[in-house]
């Protein structure tokens, strides 16, 4: 894009930033649309391999305010980055936030109907598992007394130093 102003910042926690300069006011970087440079390697063919990654997921701000004393550098960039920025923008835009949006409404869907069911719910501390534990547990119609109606049950796995729902 031309007369873009798209530049590179390193942080002095590591991160390396791209964005758009806005401003800078009171020792203050204003960035529009930051993105994260994250490099990865190629294991086969050990080729390097960037890639530029929303500096904040699903923000709604038109910029993000930078410290500068958080700033290690700021430079300019080739024209070939910031093309490859602005490409990235739309990318990110156009296909992965509907589908990260897509599947947060599945999970806040299943959180919702988990609760609703919260007096059915058996939440299971096993400590004794690990992250990789697969769990295979069947209610057969033993554990069903003759004068009810078969109900399912719901059970939440609580894995160690899991956040997640199993």
């Amino acid at each position: 894009m031309l007369g873009s102003n798209v530049i590179h910042l390193r942080l002095v926690n590591s991160d390396e930033v791209l964005g758009e300069l806005e401003k800078v006011e009171n020792d203050i970087i204003y960035l529009k649309r930051p993105m994260i440079v994250d490099e990865h390697e190629d294991p086969r063919t050990r080729n390097v391999n960037i890639v530029l990654t929303k500096y904040i997921l699903f923000n709604t701000s038109e910029s993000i305010p930078f410290k500068a004393e958080h700033v290690i550098t700021k430079s300019n960039v080739l024209p070939e980055i910031s093309d490859f920025y602005f490409n990235s923008i739309e990318y990110n835009e156009k296909y992965l936030e509907p589908t990260i949006v897509k599947d947060i409404q599945k999970t806040n869907e299943m959180i919702r109907q988990l609760l609703d069911f919260a007096d059915e719910v058996e939440v299971l501390q096993r400590p004794d598992l690990s992250l990789n534990d697969a769990i295979s547990e069947v209610l057969s119609e033993d554990h069903i007394e003759d004068d009810e109606e078969p109900k399912g049950q719901i059970k939440i796995i609580m894995l160690p130093t899991s956040n997640t729902i199993h």
